[in-house]
């Protein structure tokens, strides 16, 4: 019910092994899992839910986009946690799970209050380090004639932590 990941040393990285299981008869579908900010109103219902795509400290290794899960079976992935700010998380901090019971995969709707939302909390103790990213994280190359060049892509290559990032090279 609650991801908590305690104290960390900055730039050491920790992660928690999260099982989805389908206790059911049917397949099920996860829609979508991300981690976010989430804001909630004075009624304690979630009023807004920002994906945070590029967090410094918190990623979440495991299946991508909608994916089931069969009756009685599970599927695993991971949440990592590698402080760079030498901070708590902020409170507002929770992974999100829509799928086929609380949300309408389809039409990519349904309500707030439905949504599975799981606190993430932890701690950064230490400086702060850099910690770079990349967006795209990943550039699919399509298949190319040999002797002909692919279309260009930009990557955009920034840091979001708060300590200088040196960059030695690219390649």
């Amino acid at each position: 019910s609650t991801l908590e990941f305690g104290a960390i040393d900055t730039g050491e990285a920790r992660s928690i092994e999260v099982e989805l299981t389908n206790p059911g008869d049917a397949t099920g579908t996860i829609c979508q899992m991300f981690v976010a900010e989430v804001v909630f109103d004075e009624d304690d219902e979630p009023d807004d839910i920002d994906a945070l795509e590029h967090d410094p400290e918190l990623a979440l290794a495991g299946p991508s986009g909608d994916f089931t899960i069969d009756p009685q079976e599970e599927r695993e992935f991971a949440i990592i946690f590698t402080p760079v700010f030498g901070d708590p998380l902020p409170d507002d901090r929770y992974l999100v799970v829509k799928h086929e019971l609380n949300w309408d995969c389809e039409k990519d709707e349904g309500e707030r209050e439905d949504l599975l939302l799981i606190p993430i909390s932890g701690e950064g103790v230490g400086s702060p380090v850099p910690s770079i990213y990349a967006d795209p994280d990943q550039v699919p190359l399509p298949n190319t004639p040999v002797g002909e060049s692919s279309a260009q892509t930009t990557i955009t290559v920034g840091n979001n932590g708060n300590e200088l990032l040196s960059i030695s090279g690219v390649s």
